[in-house]
């Protein structure tokens, strides 16, 4: 399959239209292989009683503007705004280039609010790509706002050439304008009168681009106007005078700084690590000096206007006049530009089949076949027919074979970089199997809800766990502990990390009354899961039985300190954080290691959900699980048991001690009075199971 893009033409004239709801932007230019030379650069203001929704009426208002100015070209090129137009950029495998088309459809119906059938999509290319994968920027713009630009322009008795992206033309001229001194991110700030493009520009991308909804009245201040080999005694646009007293200069300012501000914080938090070192304010609005000043007070990277003069070779006065015409000289500009790194939704690119590129060649093929033909049927007559029709089949086979084989090793290509490219992805129906054998079953617990992030690579468990005297909060870091000790076959270090949110009561299920979110991240080990890796824990042989029920968004999870493995009982109330006890407060290194633990950190680049900092799942080894399902209880030390295991009541020799034993019998400020009958009943229960 090939890439089809629209090739560009001989020396041909061309005019590049740009217009908003108050000004109109001309641009003649003569185009050809050896460069742009421009004709006549104008800006016209819009009459009140031209309606620019209207297509026929704009049209035909732009046709007698042009015709004032002596525009004489008849091909036409525009741009689609910022706002109308959805953008996104995909990592994409760029070695098969007729393929694109085909892989850019199918990711990008799966963002778009409406059908891929309603829009026009197309894509743009980086320039130098390193690698099999590359960023490709896809912009997707509906069918009616296609159909408006082409019908305005029809109307104006000019043919379409091309619909271009007005973002990605504004970056063309920006690059042009600051040549090789270009930083590697500019901000470039594009001031409209509805709706300013706030946008970062890359060499060889378009990182981060947005449309923001700021009102700049007329007649706030001297709009700057420019004029290049138009008509004598034109009138050029002029400020609108009446300007509303609740829009003053500073406001305006502040209005279009503080989107500044958004964009930019808002690309940092998508590029983190990324730089912008410079800013280029254009427009045509007056306020754009103002800008351009309160810009260089606000950030530290250095601001200027846009300024074409050194692409064309104007003076620099000409040049300080043109700053609102960034992106209609940049649909100018793009015509030197290889067509598939750059927008045109009126020529989308498309995949040209082998089957289509025969048919073009069908002509020469017939006349080819006519010729043997005819060779063969004078050597048939020549007494060799058979020999020769032999020949003929397989040389004909072979032909088929090395067609065959071509066509397959393309192929086998193809899908070898679309399994490294799925490989990359994590499976999770494999990994939740494996991770389903390596925890308890549902009678110490149940799971909730489980969710996967493909893109920090977890799995989050919202379980309930039964809680047995009090004690059932051990359970969730014995289940930690398993998990981060599993490693499969061949593994050079454990497979999960494991994070613990903040333990709570519900009331509403008595039956498993604790509830904790688990946290599960994958790590890389060096095993291959697809590989049939085997586990190595100490929990091979635990069956899978846990049993899931409906998530309850009521509560909220933080992360949370591992208790003391003789801390209080957790309160019963409902949804309330559970405060860990005297021996949860030591959860450093240092402390875990006198707690019997291992030292541990949070792993690296997860942040945690709350202003508390992550704090270590491992501590004091909580209780195992008997082989019945029940957990081990052991009795503390010097604590008499009876032939059950059961600690045998002793009176309590001394309040607020956890290395002692707690008599069942005795109140707790969180049980009150009944306090000791509820132990009693919690006790036998738990021998019962």
């Amino acid at each position: 399959m090939y890439l089809e893009t629209r090739k560009r033409g001989s020396k041909r004239r061309i005019v590049c239209l740009e217009w908003d709801g108050r000004m109109l932007r001309v641009v003649e230019a003569l185009v050809s292989k050896k460069g742009v030379r421009l004709l006549k650069v104008e800006s016209l203001l819009i009459p009140a009683e031209v309606d620019a929704n209207d297509a026929s009426s704009l049209g035909k208002w732009i046709r007698r503007a042009l015709d004032e100015q002596g525009v004489s070209a008849k091909l036409a090129v525009v741009d689609v705004p910022r706002n109308q137009a959805i953008l996104t950029t995909l990592n994409l495998p760029v070695a098969v280039a007729g393929e694109l088309p085909g892989m850019v459809e199918f990711q990008i119906s799966k963002e778009l609010p409406f059908p891929l059938s309603e829009a026009v999509v197309d894509f743009a290319v980086p320039r130098d790509v390193k690698g099999e994968t590359a960023p490709v920027l896809v912009a997707a713009v509906r069918n009616e706002v296609v159909e408006h630009l082409t019908s305005v322009v029809a109307a104006a008795g000019l043919k379409l050439e091309r619909v271009g992206l007005r973002p990605f033309a504004s970056r063309t001229a920006v690059m042009r304008a600051l040549g090789d001194g270009m930083a590697d991110r500019v901000l470039f700030v594009d001031v409209g009168p509805t709706m300013t493009e706030i946008d970062v520009l890359a060499p060889d991308s378009l990182p981060f681009s947005r449309a923001a909804d700021v009102f700049v009245p007329g007649g706030l201040a001297e709009p700057r106007t420019f004029r290049l080999g138009g008509a004598a005694g034109s009138e050029a646009a002029s400020g609108i005078e009446g300007v509303s007293p609740l829009y003053s200069l500073e406001s305006v300012t502040e209005s279009l700084v503080l989107e500044v501000t958004r964009s930019v914080e808002a690309y940092r938090a998508r590029e983190r690590g990324q730089r912008i070192g410079h800013a280029v304010i254009a427009g045509s609005m007056g306020v754009e000096g103002a800008l351009c000043e309160a810009l260089q007070q606000r950030f530290d990277f250095t601001v200027e206007l846009y300024n074409p003069a050194a692409t064309f070779g104007w003076s620099a006065e000409q040049g300080e006049q043109a700053t609102g015409f960034a992106s209609v000289l940049g649909l100018v500009l793009a015509h030197d530009v290889d067509p598939s790194q750059h927008f045109d939704f009126l020529h989308p690119k498309r995949t040209v089949t082998q089957a289509q590129v025969q048919l073009r060649r069908a002509p020469k093929l017939v006349g080819w076949a006519a010729a043997v033909a005819a060779t063969g049927v004078l050597v048939y007559w020549s007494s060799v027919s058979d020999d020769l029709k032999v020949k003929k089949q397989l040389e004909q086979s072979i032909a088929e074979l090395e067609e065959d084989k071509s066509e397959k090793e393309q192929f086998i290509k193809l899908v070898k970089q679309l399994q490294d490219y799925d490989g990359r992805q994590p499976r999770w129906l494999d990994e939740f199997v494996q991770l389903a054998s390596l925890l308890p079953d549902n009678r110490d617990w149940v799971l909730g809800d489980v969710r996967m992030d493909g893109r920090e690579k977890k799995i989050l468990l919202d379980a309930r766990f039964r809680d047995e005297g009090g004690k059932g909060y051990r359970l969730p870091f014995s289940v930690a502990e398993d998990l981060e000790s599993f490693r499969r076959s061949g593994a050079t270090r454990a497979r999960y990390d494991v994070d613990l949110q903040v333990l709570q009561r519900n009331l509403t299920n008595p039956k498993y009354a604790l509830k904790q979110q688990v946290a599960v991240y994958l790590r890389e080990d060096g095993a291959s899961l697809a590989a049939g890796a085997k586990p190595q824990s100490d929990n091979e042989d635990k069956p899978n039985t846990a049993v899931t029920e409906p998530r309850d968004a009521s509560s909220t999870l933080k992360p949370v300190a591992k208790p003391d493995a003789d801390a209080p009982p957790i309160p019963e109330t409902g949804g309330t954080e559970v405060q860990p006890g005297d021996g949860a407060a030591k959860t450093g290194p240092d402390e875990a290691k006198e707690a019997g633990g291992r030292p541990t950190a949070s792993p690296p680049g997860r942040v945690p959900t709350t202003g508390r900092p992550p704090v270590s799942t491992r501590g004091t080894p909580p209780p195992r699980t008997s082989s019945s399902g029940g957990a081990e209880k052991k009795p503390a030390s010097g604590v008499r048991t009876d032939a059950t295991g059961k600690p045998i009541s002793a009176p309590d020799s001394g309040a607020g001690s956890t290395d002692e034993a707690r008599d069942p019998g005795a109140e707790t400020p969180a049980e009150g009075k009944d306090s000791g009958k509820k132990s009693d009943e919690g006790d036998a229960a738990g021998s019962g199971r």
